[in-house]
């Protein structure tokens, strides 16, 4: 056998639970390999400043109500202000199960040095929100979802450069 490998597979019947097993083994392995490869805040540097600018977004989602026949969709858009010192504001537009509505609303952020953090804002029907917050190392983009309970939405929003 001068310059070839030779392989032999044992025929015997694998039963498919241990299979599942380990095929998720090698899953966890392969997982592990690539956290230990790149650390939990390898370049992360971000803080109230990362979010500055006008951002615009597009986001939908469900409002659950107390029986499936009562929940409310919407679907809304807008563009936002953050000041770069935890301070933000903004104006919508949106449909809410039918319905068109079109306000504004305003208040504070926080930022980690992981570049997460979150949002809290009231609108002008007094409302109160709340959103964890995932930014791009920079400030250009960042995602969030909505903390509150019986909302169901996540959106992205990007940073709109003047032209």
């Amino acid at each position: 056998m001068h310059g070839k490998i030779s392989f032999s597979i044992m025929r015997q019947p694998v039963n498919r639970q241990k299979f599942s097993y380990m095929i998720l083994g090698l899953a966890l392995a392969l997982a592990g390999i690539a956290i230990i490869d790149a650390p939990a805040n390898a370049g992360d540097q971000c803080s109230l400043a990362t979010l500055k600018g006008d951002y615009l977004y597009a986001q939908d989602g469900i409002i659950l109500g107390n029986a499936a026949a009562k929940n409310q969709f919407f679907a809304q858009a807008g563009r936002e202000h953050f000041d770069g010192k935890g301070g933000m504001s903004g104006i919508y537009s949106g449909n809410f199960n039918g319905t068109i509505l079109r306000g504004s609303y305003s208040g504070t952020y926080t930022m980690k040095a992981n570049c997460s953090g979150t949002v809290t804002f009231r609108d002008n029907l007094k409302q109160v929100y709340h959103y964890d917050v995932f930014a791009a190392q920079g400030g250009s983009e960042f995602v969030f979802v909505q903390t509150d309970p019986n909302s169901i939405t996540s959106a992205y929003e990007r940073r709109r450069v003047a032209p």
